[in-house]
Parts: C-alpha cells; sequence; structure tokens
C-alpha cells in the first residue's frame, strides 16, 4: 500500500515547515494503522482518531490535530477524559511543539510510550545536607 499525503490533506494556510510536520505524523499513522488519510478521516470519529493515532507518533495536541483538520478544544477534553482513564500519558517535560513553535507537552496513547513520558529529560542533583 502506498501511503501518498497530497497538500490538499494538509490544512490550508500553514506554513512549509508545519505542513511537512503534518505530512511526517500522517504517514507515521497511515504507516502504523495500514489505512489512507481518507480511509482514517472516513472510519474513525475526531475521538477515535485522536486516541488511534497517538498510538502511532507521540507529539502535541495542536500538531496532531493541525495533521489531521480536526478541532483542537473538543480534544482538550478527550485529552482530559484519557489520562483520567489512564489510557494517554502527557511528557512530565515541554517540548518546542512543531507546529507552533510554542513549549508543550507530548502526548501518547501507547502504553510502550508511558514510562519514558513519565520521566524528565534533566536528571537534577539532589543535594543531601546533613
Amino acid at each position: 500500500m502506498e501511503n501518498k499525503t497530497n497538500t490538499s490533506q494538509v490544512q490550508k494556510g500553514q506554513s512549509k515547515d508545519s505542513e511537512f510536520i503534518s505530512k511526517i505524523i500522517i504517514n507515521e499513522v497511515e504507516k502504523g494503522t495500514g489505512l489512507s488519510y481518507d480511509q482514517l478521516k472516513a472510519q474513525y470519529n475526531e475521538i477515535q482518531l485522536f486516541y488511534t493515532a497517538l498510538q502511532y507518533v507521540t507529539t502535541t495536541k495542536r500538531a496532531l490535530c493541525k495533521a489531521f483538520n480536526i478541532e483542537i478544544p473538543n480534544n482538550c477534553r478527550n485529552k482530559r477524559k484519557f489520562e483520567k482513564a489512564g489510557i494517554l500519558v502527557q511528557s512530565k517535560d515541554k517540548y518546542r511543539c512543531p507546529s507552533s513553535g510554542h513549549l508543550a507537552n507530548v502526548l501518547s496513547t501507547n502504553p510502550a510510550e508511558f514510562d519514558k513520558l513519565n520521566q524528565p529529560r534533566s536528571v537534577q542533583l539532589k543535594m543531601n545536607f546533613a
């Protein structure tokens, strides 16, 4: 199955870098699911697509939502619901969002990523003054 993403699938008005990141996200999800962008959009509603995509990519909410043209405010609620259910983990550290350029947490619904996301990137020295 060939995974080609045409530019019409990426939201209009995105910068070239943001468009490139969106294509990478889409390609990884297509590869992971074995479904094309159009099949994903037809088969899954926004909540299901948000959850499923995060099994194959670890990224920010904004980058994922832009790639799949999903409403960001709706997925703020869904993110919290998935976190409470223990099926989504948010990174302890903030990373530069590939879509907005701002610092943000990355998300994953892939249990293999949970431990890594729960660990801080830098281990601070603990000074013990006795």
